[in-house]
């Protein structure tokens, strides 16, 4: 056979088996509009997925990113490609997961300094700024009976100086990400083990618990929060 004879049959092989040439059948099916009931399908996925967009923006280790991604992933997958059989049993196993990943969050959240910061921050931060806050006056109880004036309690301290408060503030957020690295393996843990199982949840916790006890970034947080919440606590009072 002549060598241009056997290059052009090779040639017309190629062209035949490239992607997007011959079968045309399937290239139209795949490329056919999607069904209303796989439209409508898609559109709840990507409702459920700007519903746990806020969870999922959040970086702290409490908040679970690592899980929160996942179902981020899930919902943008589906928001594109979901069938008309896609939703209900598949939606609602998505809604059981975040509904478990919210409730396990919450009991984690105490233990995280960087989320216990972002609560604190913006109020502090105006504190410190001050002026500083007169004492609280003193409240009158009832005298006893047969007495006419009512008995007269102690003034109450002074709230902590701005000053203190915003040494409080700097600390905080010096020593929060330390604690956060100082509480790694716990934190490791809770972002891998199965919510259905409330052994394994337990265990996160405790262990969770345990390491933020020997964790000296911790301990410094919890001084610096004590300061900072009771300083908050008298000027609101």
């Amino acid at each position: 056979m002549p060598r241009g004879r056997l290059l052009t049959g090779v040639v017309v092989a190629l062209v035949m088996g490239a992607p997007g040439c011959g079968n045309s059948a399937q290239d139209s099916h795949e490329q056919a509009a999607p069904s209303k009931a796989a439209q409508a399908c898609r559109a709840q996925w990507a409702k459920l997925g700007q519903d746990i967009a806020p969870q999922a923006a959040l970086t702290q280790p409490s908040a679970l990113p690592e899980r929160w991604n996942s179902v981020a992933a899930t919902a943008d997958y589906y928001r594109t490609s979901a069938g008309a059989a896609d939703c209900g049993d598949r939606i609602a196993e998505q809604q059981k997961a975040i509904a478990a990943i919210k409730a396990f969050s919450a009991r984690l959240t105490g233990f995280d300094m960087q989320a216990q910061l972002a609560l604190v921050q913006d109020a502090a931060t105006a504190y410190a700024a001050g002026p500083w806050p007169r004492a609280p006056s003193p409240t009158a109880t009832p005298g006893k009976q047969g007495k006419k004036h009512p008995k007269k309690q102690p003034k109450p301290p002074r709230p902590p100086k701005p000053a203190l408060v915003g040494a409080a503030l700097t600390s905080l957020k010096t020593q929060a990400p330390l604690a956060t690295q100082q509480q790694g393996p716990a934190w490791v843990q809770a972002s891998v083990i199965d919510l259905d199982d409330p052994a394994a949840v337990a265990k996160a916790i405790k262990d969770l618990q345990f390491l933020s006890t020997q964790s000296p970034g911790w301990v410094a947080c919890q001084k610096d929060l004590a300061l900072i919440r009771a300083a908050l606590a008298a000027k609101a009072g």
